[in-house]
């Protein structure tokens, strides 16, 4: 479709001055290259977690900040052109047999163009992140250029392990699009928000401080940590403090030393850095200013959510290009456990968040609009189970893959779209 698209203006474009024939060329090469379903997630995405921050808060909008909330758009999108450019740029002769369409693959952009354009995306969203939106956000952008980058480029290239892969997506799309357009809103409306970071320098391993003493200091972080949040902080704030505590000793400890297992310890991680650092930070500073605790359930909804989601996203991804991933040799949850399990993993599991969607409106409707959340989550799962009956009915041919995976995107930008009058 998309070749037809282009030859049609091509033809269209007959007779009239070449120059002008280039630039179109190169806008359409260019708007290919940057994947527009991912841009739609992405702008969904971000819109859809300001309007809900400006909801929660519309005392403090201000029109200046539509222009802040406009370059933060346009920060996400030269991200997303980045991890999408740098994918396309070292994934050149698997994208010739899955997906001959993208403008490198199909020799409508050359590397070196490619490589301008990806090194732009990286550099202007840095910069347009770093100009308006703080250090903590600007952390959490290069994280995701960072995982952008070591999915793709190797001798890394995380993308060959399906695990580590649907690992990064997830966190990615799951975490650091949520919570970083949700905190970003909140610093831009002028909301405060902590994040405190440890940096070892391994004295034990270097000899300059003692077993004993290490054990001695650590017991006293415990104690002295639990005293000062239990004294200061009250009984919620202390409960996460002392699971958090909890978990950095199985993560560490044997018998159970959960670093041992990648998945765990990504999980583990995860909890820590992710929720229990961001809000206990969050909430304990709500607790010293003397305002009342708010659990916000639905930005903790939609992480969980999307995080699901982009688990799916991470396995199903792979579905349209199993042929040329085993040309390549390329290892993914579609190839080692085949279309039609993969296929059904993934319905599965969308079905399970939207079971999950409907439960969470109706033992928490002080949380959420259950009259609203309950019916449309309700057609959202019986679409995903009409769609996973066509995709069964036609035998996982590619052409219904396609639209399969095509349906599972359209679901995740639904989802955002609802997002603020849940």
């Amino acid at each position: 479709m998309k070749f037809d698209q282009q030859a049609c203006s091509q033809v269209g474009a007959a007779g009239s001055d070449p120059s002008l024939n280039k630039v179109a060329d190169f806008k359409d090469a260019f708007w290919r290259f940057l994947r527009p379903h991912t841009i739609r997630g992405t702008a969904l995405g971000s819109v859809s977690l300001v309007t809900r921050a400006l909801l929660e808060n519309p005392d403090l909008i201000r029109w200046s900040l539509v222009f802040k909330a406009f370059s933060g758009l346009i920060a996400l999108i030269c991200g997303n052109g980045y991890i999408v450019g740098i994918n396309q740029i070292y994934d050149i002769g698997i994208d010739k047999v899955n997906k001959p369409y993208l403008p490198i693959a199909a020799g409508d952009l050359s590397v070196q163009s490619a490589w301008f354009l990806v090194l732009a995306f990286a550099v202007v969203g840095v910069i347009i992140v770093a100009m308006n939106f703080g250090q903590f956000i600007t952390s959490l952008y290069c994280l995701g250029l960072f995982l952008g980058t070591i999915y793709s480029v190797p001798p890394l290239r995380m993308k060959r392990f399906p695990v580590v892969a649907f690992l990064i997506i997830a966190t990615v799309r799951g975490f650091l699009l949520n919570f970083g357009v949700y905190y970003a809103v909140r610093a831009a409306l002028g909301l405060t928000f902590q994040w405190r970071v440890n940096k070892p320098y391994l004295p034990i391993a270097a000899g300059d401080l003692s077993v004993q003493s290490a054990w001695f200091l650590v017991l006293a972080f415990a104690v002295v940590g639990v005293i000062i949040v239990a004294m200061n902080f009250g009984q919620f704030i202390t409960s996460l403090y002392c699971l958090g505590l909890f978990l950095g000793t199985i993560y560490s400890v044997p018998p159970l030393r959960m670093k041992r297992f990648p998945v765990v310890a990504f999980l583990i991680i995860a909890t820590v850095r992710g929720f229990l650092l961001n809000f206990g930070v969050y909430y304990a500073v709500r607790a010293a200013l003397g305002l009342t605790f708010q659990w916000s359930s639905a930005v903790a909804f939609i992480t969980t959510f999307v995080t699901l989601f982009a688990l799916v996203i991470a396995i199903t991804k792979d579905l349209p290009d199993v042929e040329g991933d085993r040309k390549f040799e390329i290892s993914t949850f579609a190839t080692k456990l085949g279309v039609r399990n993969i296929g059904l993993l993934g319905s599965g599991l969308l079905l399970i968040n939207y079971i999950g969607s409907i439960a969470a409106a109706l033992y928490m409707p002080q949380a959420f609009r259950g009259n609203f959340m309950v019916p449309v989550h309700t057609v959202l799962a019986l679409c995903l189970i009409y769609q996973a009956w066509v995709l069964e009915r036609a035998k996982y041919t590619q052409e219904a893959i396609a639209g399969y995976y095509r349906f599972v995107w359209n679901l995740f930008y639904a989802e955002y779209i609802i997002f603020p009058f849940i």
